[in-house]
């Protein structure tokens, strides 16, 4: 092939040209600091740099956002625990000199009222927030521990029943023989004649019907449960149960027992009142070798008790047509 002058110029031209654009190109880069100004001058370049600036970006996330947040909520939850420490130790001091033999009944009703106050402060830690997000309710973030004055006047206006704004179904609870408890309990009110007869030596202590042998109890964390009357439901769920009765009591002193133990070994008697489940040894025997389940209702709620979908399976119906 025969190379003219022509050609060799030609090429000469576009060699010199090449380099003025890639001394174009270079200048680009030195001035604006960038590699690539378009994906297509280089696409892997392009792909690696997106992919950096968004490990850029979740790095500023976790530095000027997410670690702001955890150091606040880790301090915020460190106030509220030695805030429930301090309590805690109030109480115990409360308890310490409610113990003293020389306390009189007004010194002992004072004690009571401190730690009534204590104890709602306590419930009132439980609700401690960071930023909106309740600290003590699991992943429930956006709901209180107990029920407050607001969930109360929110709820009135949407309840199915304003005297009960909040209604829980099926509450479960689940027990073992170590939840068993020995339990006594008096078959009737005792006066202050009652108690100066047992003060003397020819008085026995059955004068006020003392029931206590073989008796036991479980002890629901609520009290004032619905009773059938009020639309209420009450099941045990153990082997045997088909034998077990189950009877509602809204006293102590309703139980049917004598000479100190109860009158039906194959009952349960549920004190709506205490939440107390109350039985003989026959039952507590069965609790011995498997889980106790009690499934029970409640629509009773005041300020301050604890919201129950925290700890136990339920269902709330409170909301009209829900």
């Amino acid at each position: 092939m025969r190379i003219t002058n022509g050609m060799m110029n030609n090429n000469q031209l576009y060699n010199i040209n090449n380099n003025k654009t890639y001394m174009d190109q270079l200048n680009n880069q030195m001035s604006t600091q960038k590699k690539i100004n378009n994906p297509s001058d280089d696409p892997i370049v392009a792909v690696r740099s997106l992919r950096l600036r968004s490990s850029l970006s979740e790095i500023t996330q976790y530095y000027s956002k997410n670690v702001p947040d955890a150091v606040s909520w880790v301090e915020t939850t460190g106030t509220a625990i030695d805030t429930a420490k301090d309590l805690l130790s109030s109480m115990k001091s409360q308890y310490t000199s409610g113990a003293n033999d020389t306390n009189t009944v007004e010194d002992r009703e004072t004690i009571l009222d401190e730690l009534k106050a204590l104890s709602d402060q306590l419930y009132a830690t439980g609700n401690s927030a960071n930023e909106d997000r309740y600290l003590f309710t699991g992943y429930r973030t956006g709901v209180s521990l107990t029920f407050t004055e607001e969930d109360m006047t929110d709820r009135t206006s949407e309840a199915a029943d304003t005297d009960h704004p909040f209604v829980y179904k099926g509450i479960t609870e689940i027990f073992d023989i170590d939840d068993v408890e020995s339990y006594s309990f008096m078959k009737r009110v005792v006066t202050d004649a009652d108690i100066t007869d047992l003060s003397s030596s020819t008085t026995d202590e059955t004068t006020v019907d003392h029931v206590y042998d073989e008796v036991y109890r479980l002890r629901l964390a609520y009290d004032n449960i619905d009773t059938s009357s009020e639309g209420g439901t009450f099941s045990a769920n153990f082997s045997g149960g088909a034998s077990i009765t189950i009877t509602e009591v809204t006293d102590d002193a309703d139980i049917p027992a004598t000479d100190g133990k109860l009158d039906n070994p194959m009952a349960i008697y549920l004190n709506t009142s205490t939440g107390n489940l109350v039985f003989g040894s026959v039952i507590r025997s069965k609790t011995a070798s498997e889980k106790l389940t009690i499934t029970y209702d409640k629509s009773e709620w005041q300020v301050g008790d604890l919201k129950p979908e925290h700890y136990f399976k339920c269902t709330e119906k409170g909301k009209k047509n829900t």
